[in-house]
């Protein structure tokens, strides 16, 4: 028999929850639950073993020392022992909403939010669905003007007739020269 012995965060069948509390919801019902305990807890923090300031994250059977948010994890190459020291991110490392992340002491990296990129998100993204577009006024206006500037200056009779066809994505215009 196959059995999961481990943590789930939770479950999602087709982008919706999966309650693992045993309760239905409007996409799924419970037939049956064994063995789902609430929490992913194990015992490899138990024994306390991270020293002061870092702190323990249970990784399920095994455990992580980490440093508090505004410092760095960094290794002793003699000891192996485990340090903190000050994050290489300041206040105004990224921009537009990035996030600092510190690699070492002296190396960070921004990930930035959507829409912007670099390495500090200081470069702003044009997404390709929402591109800027002239509007259909726009487009009479600029073809009006045309009109107007090769009537006067180019080869087109000056005694031009417009038609307007207005549709519903586009406006068409239609010169049609007078006979």
């Amino acid at each position: 028999s196959l059995a999961l012995a481990g943590c789930l965060r939770d479950v999602r069948l087709n982008g919706h929850s999966l309650l693992l509390d045993g309760q239905s919801t409007e996409f799924s019902t419970v037939l049956e639950r064994r063995g789902v305990t609430s929490g992913c807890h194990s015992d490899a923090c138990s024994a306390k073993p991270c020293l002061s300031p870092l702190y323990c994250v249970d990784l399920w059977r095994n455990h992580q020392c980490r440093c508090p948010g505004d410092q760095v994890t960094v290794t002793d190459e003699t000891s192996g022992h485990h340090r903190c020291v000050p994050s290489p991110c300041g206040p105004s490392a990224c921009r537009n909403r990035g996030t600092c992340h510190a690699l070492t002491p002296d190396s960070w990296q921004c990930r930035c939010p959507e829409g912007f990129r670099g390495q500090r998100c200081e470069v702003g993204q044009m997404k390709a669905h929402r591109m800027a577009a002239l509007s259909p006024g726009s487009i009479l206006v600029i073809s009006m003007c045309m009109l107007v500037f090769f009537g006067k200056y180019g080869r087109l009779k000056p005694s031009l007739r417009m038609t307007f066809y207005p549709s519903y994505s586009e406006l068409f215009l239609q010169n049609i020269e007078r006979a």
